[in-house]
């Protein structure tokens, strides 16, 4: 579509703020996952999915539905993270 560029993106941002410190960006910009989700949705072509690894399942806008979530693991001591699939609508 134009002006719409990706079929999928998927999204990996830091999960804490104290994740967020490790990066150079520091904690300060650290994304809110539904905000985030909302604007990689918006990127998207129409039928375009956004993947995210997250502790948090956000909630998807009006303009997208719920495709999917699996758990994940790396291991034991480890938290566990949501996979989560979203597509936009038209």
């Amino acid at each position: 579509a134009n002006g719409h560029p990706w079929d999928a993106i998927l999204a990996d941002p830091p999960y804490t703020k104290e994740d967020a410190a490790h990066y150079t960006c520091g904690a300060s910009v650290l994304p809110d996952p539904n905000k985030l989700l909302r604007d990689c949705l918006n990127i998207v072509k129409p039928h375009g999915r956004v993947g995210m690894l997250h502790y948090i399942l956000p909630r998807p806008p009006k303009t997208a539905k719920f495709v999917a979530a699996v758990m994940v693991l790396v291991g034991f001591n480890n938290r566990a993270r949501v996979y989560s699939v979203f597509e936009r609508l038209d």
